[in-house]
């Protein structure tokens, strides 16, 4: 009778198992930062159309009042239909902090009105500007006595230093927060830091490196600067803010809650004084 030969089962051997696991191993290595990136990318693109619908609103309100709302939600909630409009996608943060209300009704098109600073790492962010232009840009970095900090942060004396070379001195223990710090595709910087009216009366002086912007936003009023040496001071008396700006070298704008910016030569001196009912809010 034959004898039918039984037929062998050859298993992996370790060193085979080994290399198959490192080749999972490597090739999961390179997809998860591609779908990483994929993820960040539609996140960006979600948040960026949020700021969208949010800047159409302000656009809607600028036409029906003639200036842009103190507050984002309490003003234009009605407008924009959803709440879920002004907040980040990604964060769940609501895009308040970092609105600057604007008074005039024609603003220059490369004024910052509104931002979110929290992707890719909080290294780049989506920037809007006036009349709706907005973008994806690269976080220019912001140190505060040498420290790295971040768009967002809220500080309290000491200098802070922006790539670049600019310099923004609180003056006396006063307090400030990073509003936004954007790299152009030029090299060039646009940073803005905000008083609060929780902050009292605050001084702010920038010194702007040339071709670089920075912006100081006062409870009632906004000063900005392309390059040049400025200081801001803002002080309450009563139920009105006034904020005073000198410019020391080149030139510097400024525009209170309701009203038209204002140019301001070297060695001048220009304020204004607005109803605390006209200021925006902390938010």
């Amino acid at each position: 009778m034959a004898v039918t030969p039984v037929r062998e089962v050859k298993g992996f051997t370790l060193i085979e198992l080994l290399v198959v696991m490192g080749i999972i191993t490597l090739l999961a290595g390179m997809l998860l930062p591609v779908l990483a990136q994929g993820r960040e990318r539609a996140r960006e693109a979600e948040c960026m159309s949020n700021v969208k619908n949010v800047c159409t609103a302000l656009e809607v309100y600028n036409s029906d009042y003639e200036q842009y709302p103190k507050n984002l939600l309490t003003d234009l909630l009605p407008t924009a239909g959803s709440p879920d409009f002004f907040y980040c996608p990604f964060t769940k943060k609501c895009y308040e902090k970092f609105y600057v209300q604007r008074g005039a009704k024609r603003l220059q098109g490369e004024d910052y009105i509104l931002g979110c600073p929290y992707h890719r790492l909080n290294t780049r962010g989506v920037s809007a500007f006036a009349h709706g232009a907005v973008q994806i840009r690269p976080s220019a970095k912001v140190t505060w006595n040498g420290v790295p900090i971040g768009v967002g942060d809220e500080v309290s004396g000491g200098v802070l230093g922006i790539q670049g070379g600019s310099t923004v001195t609180l003056v006396g223990g006063s307090s400030a927060l990073v509003v936004a710090s954007i790299l152009g595709e030029s090299g060039h910087v646009y940073s803005v830091f905000r008083a609060y009216k929780s902050h009292g009366s605050v001084q702010i002086q920038p010194d702007v490196a040339t071709g670089d912007r920075c912006d100081v936003v006062t409870p009632g009023a906004a000063a900005g600067g392309n390059g040049g040496d400025f200081g801001v001071k803002t002080s309450a008396s009563g139920a009105t803010y006034k904020t005073e700006v000198q410019v020391n070298s080149g030139s510097a704008t400024l525009a209170g809650a309701g009203g038209a910016p204002r140019e301001v030569a070297t060695g001048e001196t220009a304020e204004v004084q607005v109803d605390e009912a006209a200021c925006q809010d902390d938010p």
